[in-house]
């Protein structure tokens, strides 16, 4: 293989990579796929490493703790920097419970484990997922986990395997394997398949086979070589702007922009003008500084109350991402002539203990904030204020056993009450937080039973497509909860959803006369069916927000209540089609506004001047259990019941 030397198509596909990404992150509405841009560099990253190893191992100098020194040397130090920065910023501006989360993913991430720690926990696409400081680290967590074994598998393979063609065969066979199972688990499997790296490694060996397949440009037709610069160039541009974050990922989609890559960096047309411009070459050079600092950039903004997004925001964290890069670009020049001057002299062993020392130290800095719980006496009363934000994010009563499908497809209902008739309400987390309203002893009272079939994310639309709010088969989840409908004896059947995350769905007006096609075969049988729109969604977390008040002394006086318009504006597109739905099948639209508000605006806080609500979406379930929520039991249908009990008593 050829020596490595720059290539300037490389480095312009590493600007494109992590422009796209910025830009959605910043949320800048036509680059809605620009999270692709983590898979273009998973394939570069692939090549350049097969190249590498390829080419120390066929000159006999190849090590397995060399090539991990030489990762080591280009990852951890801006990582570093960029987590000792946050921990500095974190101690002035940052609550203890946030800066606690700070901690441990900077210990995850220092320790390239942080893909693990955020699978366990947020979905990359969610709305929550801009409270997490470090969240854009899984990627190098993947990468440096892909670095630890690859290596390995390639000497083992230039020992053992000796014919070029073979270890080509066995890198084919290791790629199409994990993308076999990215795809078979994307749909039902999606926070795993996105995070790990079983089902992101054959974007990596995509660009492996690139390096070990294309190797010889010396018989390079001209025309070839341009018409795959052109193919692998759309393929990379389409999907940046075709994609969203409800398309489902990684899956057969990724594809699409891992082989455009593939394509650009086999045609090899390096010196072209279109990637030698300034631009590119900037961009390119500073991406791995511009995807360490652009996240953080994003959270700080929603951190601090910008949550909107919009043109003057867009270009404030942008020219704020400039400067950081600026600024950080002047002190590691700075610290790197220091460092020339100063330890030039010293033993290699003795900068290497340097180097390994301040690691050590700003691990151990994540590790004492975050063991003394984000150092809450940082903040007046913070003890309190840590246990009441605590007791409303933890006031949700659904059980975790009954969300989605069973581990062998089945769905798995929850049920209050005796009985398998009564009340049956489906839908998606907005049906997990009306559970605490429907008590045992309310059941008792009106001798019936309260059933719900509920999943995170999911309309109760059988049948509906990918949507933004979950990464779920909610298709087929409600496919299988009808059918459960059907099969049942239920007197009531009640539709709960936060409706707005579907009116963007394609073919949304064919999904829903295939839903009323359904419901009106249900009310034939005498079922009543009901639909209850959305309760109030409120802009602002208000735990967080409470939080973060109390720890800058702020006054929660303009939170108390929200504009009742604002609230439903996001309900616009889709309140027609309820109201057509209601119209066609017969069914009773309640509309929870009209119980939860005034005419002019809705309450966030009580008389206590707590959070009604336990997130950005739910009420808190001391809530639900309260007298705001009393209209639920005239959507169940107990007043009914009850005239019914009173007229069948001699």
């Amino acid at each position: 293989m050829r020596s490595l030397q720059f290539r300037h198509d490389i480095n312009a596909l590493r600007a494109v990579a992590v422009l796209a990404v910025v830009l959605f992150h910043y949320k800048v509405g036509i680059f809605r796929g620009g999270f692709v841009g983590v898979d273009i560099f998973f394939v570069i990253s692939g090549y350049l490493m097969t190249a590498i190893i390829t080419r120390r191992l066929e000159k006999g100098v190849f090590s397995v703790f060399g090539f991990y020194g030489d990762r080591a040397r280009r990852i951890v130090p801006p990582l570093v920097g960029l987590i000792l920065a946050l921990l500095v910023f974190g101690y002035f501006f940052i609550d203890p419970y946030n800066y606690e989360k700070l901690a441990s993913s900077g210990i995850s991430s220092l320790l390239f484990y942080s893909n693990i720690q955020f699978w366990q926990g947020t979905g990359y696409f969610l709305p929550s997922a801009y409270t997490k400081w470090l969240l854009h680290t899984w990627s190098l967590s993947v990468e440096w986990q892909f670095y630890i074994i690859y290596p390995i598998i390639m000497l083992a393979l230039y020992r053992f395997v000796k014919a070029r063609r073979w270890q080509l065969i066995t890198i084919w066979v290791l790629a199409l394997a994990s993308f076999a199972a990215s795809v078979a688990f994307s749909k039902s499997f999606p926070t795993s398949t996105f995070y790990l790296l079983p089902f992101r490694g054959w974007e990596l060996l995509a660009g492996g086979i690139v390096a070990l397949q294309f190797n010889d440009e010396s018989t390079r037709d001209k025309r070839i070589s341009y018409a795959l610069l052109a193919m692998g160039l759309a393929l990379i541009v389409a999907p940046i702007f075709i994609y969203n974050e409800a398309t489902p990922w990684p899956y057969y989609w990724a594809a699409v922009p891992v082989l455009g890559t593939c394509l650009v960096i086999a045609a090899r047309q390096t010196e072209i003008r279109l990637f030698r411009n300034p631009v590119c070459n900037l961009l390119g050079e500073w991406s791995y500084s511009i995807y360490l600092w652009h996240w953080p950039v994003a959270v700080a903004a929603y951190y601090l109350g910008y949550n909107h997004t919009t043109p003057l925001k867009v270009i404030c964290e942008l020219v704020i991402l400039a400067s950081l890069i600026g600024f950080g670009g002047y002190l590691v020049t700075m610290f790197q002539n220091l460092w020339k001057n100063q330890a030039s002299e010293w033993p290699a062993p003795a900068r290497a203990l340097t180097a390994v020392g301040v690691f050590l130290l700003v691990l151990g800095a994540n590790i004492t904030v975050s063991a003394d719980d984000g150092m809450v006496n940082r903040m007046a009363g913070g003890t309190r204020s840590i246990d009441v934000f605590t007791q409303a994010t933890t006031d949700f009563a659904f059980p975790g056993n009954c969300d989605g499908l069973s581990d062998d497809g089945k769905v798995r209902p929850c049920r209050v009450g005796q009985g398998d008739g009564g009340v049956i309400f489906i839908g998606d987390s907005q049906t997990m937080q009306i559970y605490a309203h429907f008590t045992e002893a309310l059941a008792q009272k009106y001798k019936t039973s309260f059933t719900f079939l509920a999943a995170h994310g999911c309309a109760p639309v059988p049948g509906i497509g990918p949507t933004l709010a979950s990464d779920l088969p909610c298709g087929e989840f409600m496919t299988k909860a009808f059918d459960f409908v059907e099969a049942g004896n239920y007197s009531r059947v009640v539709l709960v959803s936060r409706w707005s995350y579907i009116q963007n769905v394609p073919n949304l007006d064919q999904t829903f006369t295939s839903l009323s096609e359904r419901l009106i075969a249900l009310t034939r049988r005498g079922v009543k069916v009901v639909i209850l729109s959305s309760t109030p969604v409120p802009e602002l977390d208000m735990p967080q927000e409470l939080l973060r008040r109390k720890f800058f002394g702020y006054s929660t006086q303009d939170i108390e209540y929200e504009d009742r318009v604002a609230f439903e504006k996001e309900l616009l597109k889709i309140k027609p089609r309820l109201t057509w739905l209601a119209e066609t099948t017969g069914a009773n639209l309640v509309d929870p506004f009209d119980y939860l508000c005034d005419e002019r605006r809705c309450a966030l806080l009580d008389e206590n001047q707590d959070s009604l609500y336990s997130d950005q979406s739910h009420y808190r379930s001391r809530s639900v259990k309260g007298p705001l929520f009393k209209f639920l039991d005239g959507v169940a249908g107990l007043e009914d019941t009850a005239q019914r009990h009173a007229s069948e008593t001699p």
